[in-house]
């Protein structure tokens, strides 16, 4: 048998006689039972009040019936003692009670078979003893707790357990539960390879030592303690004491009370990793210390107080990073009170991150409120944060040292009291920027304020949102080591020294440029208000925002200072306070920023440089000696004045006086004041409505308006006399010169130019003239640029803008004067030139202003398509309509009233009674058919016809169109002509070889011209006398004729806008046509040549147009023109009659030569708005010669009746026309 398997028999019989004898003796109790082994190492317990029992097995697992109790007044309870896996597992409430040992006591040697050495307690009755329960672990498992009812050690420990060479070690309390010791509550130790894990959901107490302590050996891994809310864990010395020498983090999360009766309510140590404490919305409050932890570990210590947080003697919050392995150091309060006795946060951090202060709630200490120190270079920024209505207050509210390279921030949200020493107090030896802010409605005071010093090289801020006190020293002190350095007191703030010391002012500076900006109130002490460094040739600024109040002396420093007016508003400053003994002393330079504008007032008669860089200043006062710059914004001289030199770079109103110099680089200078002095303009502008006695230098820029200066040069910029308004000027009480690279500009309206008024020589120098043309309806011949005393040389070139299309500009002189002369003349198109019609408008328009001096503009900018619409070509048009209708009046008599053969040949009226069928009975009974086909087919003998008086009557309609084609030479448009009229008369044969008659008519007529530029209609009467004579084959005709046309002309000009005009006038015509021929019969066709000759003399009245919409700038007149146009023609006639049932039928054809001996159509018109602009405008001109032909039919019945139809042509170069009629005629 092995020596393992001797040794467990041996326990076996040890247990089993041990529990034989405890049966027998019962402890001297009664024993109603025990806890037997009835398989294996499982054992039941049971009985009610049973005595100790022991129990001695490997892989014990006990576990209580129902009723199950001990009650021992001597030993423990129940001991279970073994190798392997030990448990206790009570769900039955079981109570163990033993009043003189422990009351459970469970032991694990080690290893057993393979199985760890563990230990498990799951408890559900009360325990009570010196110990209450006591648990070692010797094996590789774990530990683990449960305690679910009360836990009490009366002389010892509620709870202890040790994990000598186990794994996990975990102890959890149940809620509702009490873990209490006399000794200490719950103590847990782990020399494992896991976790210790302490989680207390109810209350525990040690009476002498602490409530809950747990170590964690360099074995172990993370240590967690959890108290749950409403709970209360208390100490005799320390509250929960936590050691940490793991590889893992320690985490304590208090949700409930904990207290240390002498010493800490939490102690934390930690050499693992992280580190971190949290409390919840109970309170934590040590005899010393309220919360104590201490990282040597590799990672974070983060400290979060959801509650209340007291260290009576001590320090509420004391945390440190002990060492370089550390990181960051991170505290946050809630809305809770923190306070110790020495300082209510203390932090010290060596690790090499952040340290982080925020605290949302109260903070107090009677030495420190808030002590925050990075101690070591590797660390990085400090920040301490206060929340919204807190309170830190201490003999230093808040202290701040930072040794790190990160910045050193604080922010005051809450109030910040400093009794003996300061609010609060930062120090900043690191390379990185220090700044404190303040909030809005905080207060923050102390013997100091604030105390800020900065050894680094970054920025020291500070801003001011609140108020802050100073009892006895500086409101504010800083000190920079050689950074920049800023002080703001917001419009919001207040900064108050009470120090009754010469050195107690508001603000005081050291050791650095120094910037102050003061928006709200600074109340000096007994020093002063505002103390620059005294010593460091420093350039130190001091900014006065709109609205600010500084009650006492500020003292500029050594070096050379800046006093400087800022602000969005408006504001105003005694400028009389400036200087020795004065309010503001030992300021050098004076300068203007921001965008609001402040007033100057006061006297000074110190030398004080001004320089404007923003917004606006105003010079309301008298500063004799005061020089300004003007390098952006507006300075404003409103009444006083100065005598120094004035340099503007922006914009400079003068409306007072200037006993000095104006120097103008760039931007605008406005002088409606005076200017003593001598005037440089080498840029920007310079407007003088009011005077520069001096004389004024123009090198560069512009020299305007409508003041007066004195002597003027101008060398390189631009001399603009006037107010860039045509017909304004300015007075030179002196001479005035100009170079070439110099630029006289003037403006220039229809009527009018600006001007120099010279009262002494003007010596142009070839200077340019600039020529600037305001738009305008009208525009003039000469213009008076210039009047001197006397002139001397010329200007040279002349550059122009918005000179008016078709004009050129050019310059002229006399003795004392310089004219700008302008010359019209039209454009004509590049590849055409102006046609006939367009340059008679010009030519016109023209004249009109060389004669008048001037012209509206809409006439002299007119562009060639712009003189076409002007020259009103209908009313050169409406001759050539009337003629044509006159002719086709004529053309429709003729062939109406004569429209038989002409001559004797063939059947006819009076044919010999004893071979022509007629009216008259003949000798011979031959039928009608026989007769007229007979006349038609044979010659006429030369027999004379007896006399019978004979009348017919006629009718015809006709109507046609013609065109005349353009000419683009002389600018005409074609013109189409369309006519439709109807004419009928009476003839009397008054011999056989002789008829008369007349013929009354009307027509309609209108012409349209191509290309929209106008047409027009007529109504026309026609009446005509006419005869004709015979003489064989040989005829002689003539007519005389009369027309009254009532015309009217319309036309639509574009030129400027929209203009309708419309013409209407009665014009009359007189005509008459004499022809002659002679008919050849042959036998296939009558041949007929003839001649004649057609005069047309037309009569037109005087008139002018109206505008029936828009204007009548472009309407025209036109003077009465008589017009005679004569037509003649050769050519001849062919007829060809044709046997039909009922009459004869005569096929009728012409062809002719026609020659026109006047083709003028022209018109004389004067333009109404123009008067005396005349111009001749021509239409469309037809050509002299012509092609005439016609096609026609008649048809004759016996019975009287007959009925014809024409169609014809006009054919030549330029015409193209066509007509048709149509007649029936009745003889008897």
């Amino acid at each position: 048998m092995s020596s393992g398997n001797a040794g467990a028999l041996r326990r076996r019989v040890l247990l089993s006689g041990t529990m034989l004898v405890a049966a027998v003796a019962g402890y001297g109790r009664r024993a109603c039972g025990a806890c037997l082994n009835p398989v294996g190492s499982t054992f039941q317990c049971s009985g009610a009040e049973v005595t100790t029992q022991n129990i001695t097995a490997n892989n014990a697992a006990v576990s209580t019936l129902p009723g199950f109790s001990v009650t021992t007044v001597g030993g423990k309870a129940i001991t279970i003692n073994g190798d392997g896996a030990q448990s206790y597992t009570d769900t039955n409430a079981s109570s163990l009670t033993a009043s003189a040992g422990t009351a459970l006591y469970i032991r694990s040697g080690g290893d057993f078979a393979g199985t760890p050495g563990s230990v498990t307690i799951n408890t559900n009755g009360a325990l009570s003893g010196y110990n209450g329960i006591y648990a070692i672990s010797n094996g590789a498992g774990a530990l683990t707790i449960t305690a679910n009812s009360n836990v009490t050690g009366s002389t010892g420990g509620g709870i202890v357990a040790q994990n000598n060479a186990g794994t996990a070690l975990t102890v959890t309390s149940g809620t509702g539960t009490t873990v209490s010791g006399y000794y200490i509550g719950i103590f847990a130790r782990n020399s494992g390879t896991g976790a210790l894990t302490i989680t207390a959901n109810g209350n525990v107490t040690g009476t002498v030592r602490s409530g809950i302590q747990a170590s964690n050996s360099a074995n172990g891994t993370d240590l967690s303690v959890t108290t749950a809310a409403g709970t209360t864990v208390r100490g005799g010395t320390t509250g929960i004491d936590a050691n940490n020498s793991g590889t893992g983090a320690l985490t304590i999360t208090a949700n409930g009370n904990v207290y240390g009766t002498s010493a800490k309510g939490i102690y934390a140590r930690n050499t693992g990793a992280a580190l971190s404490v949290t409390t919840g919305a109970g309170t934590v409050r040590g005899a010393t210390t309220g919360i104590d932890a201490r990282n040597s570990g590799t990672g974070a210590l983060t400290i979060t107080a959801n509650g209340n947080v007291t260290g009576t003697t001590g320090y509420g919050i004391d945390a440190r990073n002990l060492s370089a392995t550390t990181t960051d150091l991170s505290v946050t309060t809630a809305a809770g009170t923190v306070h110790g006795r020495y300082a209510g946060i203390r932090t010290r951090n060596s690790g090499t991150g952040a340290l982080t202060i925020t605290a949302n709630g109260n903070v107090t200490g009677s030495f420190y409120g808030i002590d925050a120190r990075n101690l070591s270079a590797t660390s990085t920024a400090l920040s301490v944060t206060t929340g919204a209505g807190t309170t830190v207050s201490g003999a230093f509210g808040i202290y701040a040292r930072n040794l790190g390279s990160g910045a050193l921030t604080i922010a005051a949200n809450g109030n910040v009291t400093g009794g003996n020493y300061a609010g609060i107090q930062a120090s900043n030896a690191g390379s990185a920027a220090l700044s404190v802010t303040t909030a809005a409605g905080t207060t923050v005071s102390g013997a100091y304020g604030i105390v800020a010093a900065n050894s680094g090289t970054g920025a020291l801020t500070i801003t001011a949102n609140g108020d802050v006190t100073s009892t006895g020293g500086d409101g504010i002190f800083a000190q920079s080591g050689g950074g920049a350095l800023a002080i703001t007191v917001a419009a919001t703030g207040t900064v108050t020294s009470n120090g009754a010391g010469t050195n107690a002012f508001a603000i005081e500076t050291n050791g650095a440029t120094a910037t102050v900006t003061v928006a709200g109130t600074v109340n000096g002490g007994a020093g002063g208000a505002i103390k620059f460094d005294q010593t460091g040739a420093f350039a130190n600024r001091l900014e006065l925002v709109t609205g600010a109040v500084i009650n006492g002396n500020v003292l500029g420093g050594a070096g050379t200072d800046t006093l400087a007016l800022t602000g969005t508003g408006t504001g105003s400053f005694d400028a009389g306070l400036i200087g020795p003994g004065r309010q503001y002393q030992s300021f050098e330079a004076f300068q203007k920023d921001g965008s609001g504008a402040w007033t100057l007032t006061g006297t000074n008669t110190l030398t004080l440089p001004w320089t404007v860089a923003q917004g606006t200043l105003i010079v309301n006062g008298s500063l004799s000696n005061a020089a300004f710059t003007v390098n952006a914004g507006v300075l404003t001289i409103a009444a006083g004045g100065v005598t120094s030199t004035v340099t503007n770079n922006a914009v400079f109103n003068n409306a007072g006086t200037v006993s000095g110099n104006l120097i103008n680089n760039a931007g605008t200078t406005t002088n409606s004041g005076a200017i003593t002095g001598n005037a440089t303009v080498n840029g920007g502008l310079v407007n003088v409505s009011g005077s520069i006695a001096g004389q004024t230098l123009v090198t560069g820029g512009v020299l305007a308006g409508t003041g007066t200066v004195g002597n003027t040069l101008v060398t390189g910029g631009i001399f603009a006399p006037g107010s860039g308004t045509p017909g304004s000027s300015m007075t030179v009480g002196g001479t005035l010169g100009f170079n070439a690279a110099s630029t006289y500009a003037i403006n220039i309206n229809p009527t009018t130019s600006s001007f120099a008024n010279v009262s002494g020589a003007a010596t142009l120098g070839g200077a340019t003239v600039n020529a600037i043309f305001a738009p305008g309806s009208y525009i003039a011949k000469q213009y008076t640029i210039l009047n001197a005393g006397s002139i001397i040389g010329t200007f040279g070139m002349i550059t122009n803008t918005n000179l008016p299309a078709n004009f050129t500009d050019a310059l002229s002189y006399d003795a004392t004067h310089a004219y700008l002369n302008l010359t019209l003349a039209f454009i004509a198109p590049p590849t055409s030139g102006l046609s006939g019609n367009q340059n008679k408008v010009a030519n016109a328009l023209i004249n009109y202003f060389n004669t008048n001096g001037g012209i509206p503009l809409v006439f002299g900018g007119l562009t060639a398509n712009g003189l076409s619409q002007a020259s009103g070509q209908p009313g050169a048009s409406t001759s050539q309509a009337g003629i044509t209708g006159v002719g086709q009046f004529i053309n429709g008599v003729f062939d109406g009233a004569f429209g038989d053969n002409p001559g004797r040949s063939g059947a006819t009226a009076f044919a010999p009674q004893d071979d022509e069928a007629n009216a008259y009975v003949p000798k011979r009974q031959v039928s009608r058919e026989a007769k007229e086909a007979y006349a038609a087919v044979t010659p006429r003998d030369r027999r004379p016809s007896s006399f019978e008086q004979r009348w017919n009557v006629w009718a015809m309609a006709y109507g046609g169109n013609s065109r005349v084609n353009g000419d683009t030479t002389a600018g005409t448009n074609t013109t189409t002509n369309r006519i439709f009229g109807t004419v009928a008369g009476a003839l009397y044969h008054f011999t056989p070889d002789t008829q008369a008659g007349f013929a009354l008519g009307g027509a309609g007529s209108s012409f349209d011209i191509a290309n929209g530029f106008g047409g027009g209609r007529a109504d026309a009467f026609n009446a005509a006398a006419y005869a004709k004579h015979t003489w064989g084959a040989a005829y002689v005709a003539g007519l005389l004729g009369y027309s009254w046309q009532d015309t009217s002309t319309d036309r639509t000009v574009t030129i400027a806008g929209i203009d309708r005009l419309h013409a209407s006038f009665r014009a009359q015509a007189l005509a008459a046509r004499l022809e002659g021929g002679w008919r050849y019969a042959t036998p296939m066709v009558g041949i007929t040549p003839y001649a004649a000759l057609q005069t047309t003399t037309f009569y037109l009245p005087g008139y002018g147009e109206t505008a029936t919409s828009g204007s009548n700038t472009f309407a025209l007149n036109y003077t009465s023109k008589t017009v005679t146009a004569t037509r003649s023609e050769f050519g001849a006639k062919f007829d060809n009659a044709m046997l039909v049932q009922g009459g004869v039928f005569t096929l009728k054809a012409k062809a002719a030569w026609a020659h026109d001996w006047n083709t003028d159509r022209s018109a004389i018109a004067i333009f109404q708005t123009l008067p005396g602009a005349t111009f001749a405008v021509n239409g469309a001109q037809p050509a002299a010669n012509a092609a005439l032909a016609s096609l026609g039919a008649e048809m004759k019945w016996h019975n009287g009746w007959s009925t014809a139809g024409y169609f014809e042509g006009e054919f030549s170069r330029a015409t193209t026309g066509y007509a048709a009629k149509g007649s029936v005629k009745y003889a008897w």
